[in-house]
């Protein structure tokens, strides 16, 4: 009887991937999680083990009825998809749901066993820049830094290129000057603070724009040897709080040196 063999209720669900053994996950926190699907396949859950012990859990990857798997936006998720880079695709790195299709047919429910991932893609990266302004007193002796350049989407494009992100990930970014450290004057990055130097006034940070926040550094007069400023930028958005420093090299002004820098 050939319709026994007819396939019915074809349906994707949600399975522990064969190849991986225990799945254990560290978020940014320095967390622990473990990673279970429940038996219906309907998600996939964490549970955050202290010493060994499960201490809470949370659903943080579903799979719809209609085949939709979504990422479900808690503190957990948050904390496992924003330990990685988005080409950090191995074992136990970038989340992932591993997703099989189960039919019914031969009067019983059958799984196919070739599956596949879905992988969740950390959405907003700083990139390691540092910016060179070189000869600071130039022309106008104005050095202008848009930070948006060194925001980096899932796609590979910044937020300058792409000034709609703003949007799209409810993106801000801050920066508290009390902050920066320098090399100026033989200083030392992330310990001799900028405000505490008598150069301090000439930097100034200007986010009227938020695509594109802008550090400007005005000199006409003074001679300067190069150095540089540690920015520390803070940046939010739906998927989480990230604070990434980024360094912007001031070159030297006529008569200064150059620290080797060509």
């Amino acid at each position: 009887n050939y319709s026994s063999f007819a396939l019915e209720n074809e349906k994707y669900v949600l399975r522990d991937n064969p190849d991986e053994a225990a799945r254990v996950a560290v978020g940014v926190s320095g967390a622990e999680y473990q990673l279970k699907v429940k038996s219906d396949g309907s998600a996939l859950t964490a549970y955050e083990v202290v010493a060994g012990v499960p201490v809470g859990f949370k659903d943080i990857v579903t799979l719809s009825e209609d085949g939709v798997v979504q990422l479900i936006n808690n503190e957990y998720s948050r904390d496992i998809l924003n330990k990685y880079e988005r080409n950090a695709l191995g074992m136990g790195q970038t989340l992932a749901a591993y997703v099989t299709k189960s039919v019914t047919c031969c009067a019983g429910e059958v799984e196919v066993t070739n599956g596949f991932n879905v992988r969740f893609l950390k959405p907003v990266t700083v990139r390691d820049v540092e910016y060179i302004a070189e000869d600071a007193n130039g022309a106008t002796g104005v050095v202008t830094v848009d930070l948006a350049e060194s925001i980096e989407c899932f796609t590979g494009k910044t937020f300058k290129e792409v000034p709609e992100y703003f949007t799209t990930f409810g993106l801000s970014m801050s920066v508290n000057k009390d902050e920066w450290t320098t090399t100026y004057n033989g200083g030392v990055l992330g310990t001799s603070l900028l405000k505490n130097t008598t150069i301090a006034g000439l930097f100034n940070v200007d986010t009227t724009d938020p695509a594109h926040p802008l550090i400007t550094f005005t000199n006409n007069t003074a001679v300067l040897n190069e150095f540089t400023v540690r920015v520390p930028l803070t940046i939010t958005h739906v998927w989480g709080t990230m604070t990434k420093d980024v360094d912007v090299v001031i070159g030297r002004t006529i008569g200064g040196n150059s620290n080797g820098r060509k």
